[in-house]
């Protein structure tokens, strides 16, 4: 099992390294052409997750995040759009669907002839997702918005969470260009898009509905979510060290690399360890029989936070250059500081694991 994830990792590293001027134009240009989403799908890196039967690899999360870390080193904008192409929306699909939901979507989401979204939170619905307003009426007329949506711009369909006859529902919704704004300006992650959808009496098929009801989508998803997400700022992390080590070792100041100085070495070294332990805090929770709360919500918390504090090692160890827009740790700077917020805040996380620990749910 072991040798066969390593040969799955290489496998994704190599295609990272094969198709570095892909990731640099999607990097330098702000955008993920429908091109590059073919030829992601036709390299099987949108399918990852899906079962063969539906066009995909029928990988495991373990594979899934592997690769996202891989591909976050070189462009950690489009690892967020996999991230939530593939496992906010696929997966999605697949896991809670009904057959004919995945034959019909699964394997055009596989090729990337489908861009996937998700919509949870609202203007008013951010870490209080269940105080949602977009609801369905009784007719099925989807009416409300939902917001910070990534792919919302681009995306072809979208998982919605609605309220609907005093329950929530999770449904497919595909989406027409009157119900996608254009594409926010953000402080990072710049090349994933990321807007607001509208729905105004939107008709929905009744048969678009997940059969499972839709709470319990939602937190079996956000768990998910948050050991997926975590794969991202370990990639990031990995290159804001190797940066460091390179630019460290040739710099010189004082006659002497500046990785001889004993206060830089200081920020390498802890850089590595938040490196190190976040992997092996990965490690911990992808090896548990089933996925734990506990456990993702403790990884994402540890490793948002260390790469938060390693991107900005890295800008600063470059001194006067760590602070222009052109150097690459500014842009992991840029990019880390996300996962702050994303996925369910740091506020967020530290609630739901001192409530698990002293037995009081938030939920």
């Amino acid at each position: 099992m072991i040798e066969a994830r390593q040969e799955i990792k290489h496998h994704f590293k190599n295609w990272c390294n094969k198709n570095l001027p892909l990731l640099e134009e999607i990097e330098s240009q702000h955008t993920i052409s429908p091109n590059h989403w073919l030829k992601m799908g036709e390299d099987g890196l949108l399918g990852c997750m899906i079962h063969e039967r539906y066009g995909g690899s029928g990988l495991s999360l373990a594979n899934f995040t592997d690769m996202l870390s891989e591909i976050s080193y070189h462009s950690p904008s489009l690892a967020l759009s996999i991230l939530a192409h593939s496992q906010l929306c696929a997966d999605l699909i697949q896991t809670w669907g009904s057959e004919d939901q995945k034959q019909n979507y699964l394997p055009k989401l596989a090729l990337g002839q489908l861009i996937g979204s998700t919509g949870i939170s609202e203007d008013n619905a951010g870490s209080d997702a269940l105080s949602m307003q977009t609801h369905l009426t009784d007719d099925y007329l989807l009416c409300g918005h939902k917001m910070w949506i990534t792919n919302g711009p681009i995306a072809n369909i979208s998982i919605i969470y609605a309220k609907h006859r005093d329950e929530m529902s999770a449904l497919i919704v595909d989406l027409t260009p009157q119900m996608k704004g254009p594409a926010f300006e953000k402080f990072g992650m710049k090349s994933s898009p990321t807007g607001r959808l509208t729905f105004n009496r939107h008709a929905v098929d009744p048969s678009s509905i997940l059969p499972m009801a839709g709470h319990r989508i939602l937190k079996t998803a956000l768990d998910k979510e948050r050991i997926a997400l975590s794969a991202i700022p370990i990639g990031i992390m990995r290159r804001a060290l190797n940066e460091m080590i390179s630019h460290c070792s040739i710099r010189k100041q004082f006659g002497k690399p500046l990785a001889q100085k004993q206060l830089i070495g200081e920020k390498i070294a802890t850089v590595h360890t938040h490196l190190s332990s976040s992997e092996a805090l990965m490690e911990v929770t992808l090896n548990q029989p089933s996925i734990s709360k506990l456990d993702a919500a403790t990884l994402y918390l540890h490793a948002s936070q260390c790469g938060m504090q390693a991107a900005e090692l890295a800008m600063d160890s470059f001194g006067a250059m760590g602070y222009m827009v052109e150097n690459k740790s500014t842009q992991l700077f840029q990019d880390v500081k996300l996962f702050q917020t994303g996925g369910g805040s740091i506020e967020i996380r530290k609630l739901l694991i001192s409530h698990i620990l002293t037995a009081h749910y938030c939920y």
